[in-house]
């Protein structure tokens, strides 16, 4: 039981679900972002956002898209979500935009969180995670987390942890400079 247990986390987890192929699922540092020769197109996503409109991530595409998975539960969240919605408001015209992933949540209590913390960006409304199944390659394992997509598509950067303002910023800058 204890080689299991030891081999489900950490630094350079080993995906269990990769079916004999190697992929590791460590994150970026707070910051970093995956260089452009190295990074991999994110599954294609469509379903209801919490307004009860439908989006996909294509929609979005030409854009730098953070995709943050959060929960109104989650006290992480509660610190990080203003912070993401001042870089949102600061970068929306440069071409950032943010997309919250609501999970493992009442639609009443999520959108609640968005009101009391007057986020604007969209959210996808989850409660039985399957944009984190969709980004199971990606490993959003943690709430809160955040996955980076360049302008192309494709996965700039994992953080599995909070992202504060100044944290966001610096990693989307480059990807927003990037054409």
């Amino acid at each position: 039981m204890l080689a299991a247990a030891a081999c489900s986390g950490g630094k350079d987890a080993v995906d269990q679900t990769a079916a004999g192929q190697y992929r590791f699922v460590s994150a970026n540092k707070k910051g970093e972002v995956i260089p452009a020769a190295k990074r991999q197109t994110a599954p294609a996503y469509s379903g209801t956002l919490l307004d009860g409109k439908k989006a996909a991530l294509a929609d979005y595409r030409g854009k730098v898209v953070a995709i943050n998975f959060w929960g109104s539960w989650c006290a992480p969240c509660r610190v990080e979500a203003p912070d993401l919605e001042k870089v949102y408001k600061a970068e929306q015209k440069a071409g950032l935009q943010i997309v919250g992933v609501d999970v493992k949540d009442t639609k009443s209590y999520a959108e609640q969180f968005i009101k009391n913390k007057g986020i604007t960006y969209p959210s996808f409304w989850d409660p039985e995670g399957r944009v984190a199944l969709t980004f199971r390659h990606f490993n959003p394992n943690a709430i809160p987390s955040t996955i980076l997509l360049d302008r192309k598509g494709r996965v700039a950067g994992v953080y599995i942890a909070s992202l504060l303002d100044n944290d966001l910023t610096k990693a989307a800058k480059p990807l927003l400079a990037e054409r």
